[in-house]
């Protein structure tokens, strides 16, 4: 009987299309990136400093997004720079994705990544006014979750191009 009832209960619930995302923060903003991109994330801890030839990286050749240059070209206050890569106190890590011809891509980020599973209706286009215009160039839409900052979906293509 109480399975019985169990099903009814999601039985009503409408079963809506999910996609899991890398979501991570970069200065005050928050990013995802769908997660069949993705290759692997890398600790790198405070007395480390990042070398891609690392065998954890396997001796692939891996570019590192500039994200100062690339996401945040017209905004003033700094990321992690690569003057940062080499700060022997500072933790970070590093998120190794395929772009669309197969090369590894890296992007550094300041905080652990997680992973988050988002229904297809909290993705939502960019809205028509300069709200969102920096990022622009290398985002495809955002995703808004209730009673959560916005986060930007990176489009991983318009990203490797730059």
């Amino acid at each position: 009987m109480a399975t019985l009832l169990r099903s009814r209960r999601f039985a009503d619930r409408a079963a809506e299309l999910t996609q899991q995302y890398i979501t991570f923060q970069l200065r005050q903003y928050r990013f995802a990136l769908p997660i069949e991109h993705l290759k692997r994330v890398r600790l790198v801890k405070g007395e480390a400093t990042l070398d891609l030839s690392d065998p954890v990286i396997d001796q692939e050749d891996v570019r590192l997004i500039d994200i100062d240059r690339y996401i945040f070209a017209e905004i003033d206050t700094p990321a992690l720079s690569t003057a940062d890569l080499t700060n022997p106190h500072q933790d970070f890590c590093v998120i190794l994705f395929n772009d669309p011809t197969g090369h590894t891509v890296g992007l550094a980020i300041d905080t652990q990544p997680k992973m988050q599973r988002i229904a297809q209706s909290q993705v939502l286009p960019l809205p028509a006014d300069k709200t969102y215009l920096p990022f622009q160039s290398v985002c495809v839409s955002r995703i808004q979750l209730a009673e959560e900052k916005v986060i930007f979906l990176l489009d991983l293509e318009k990203l490797c191009k730059l």
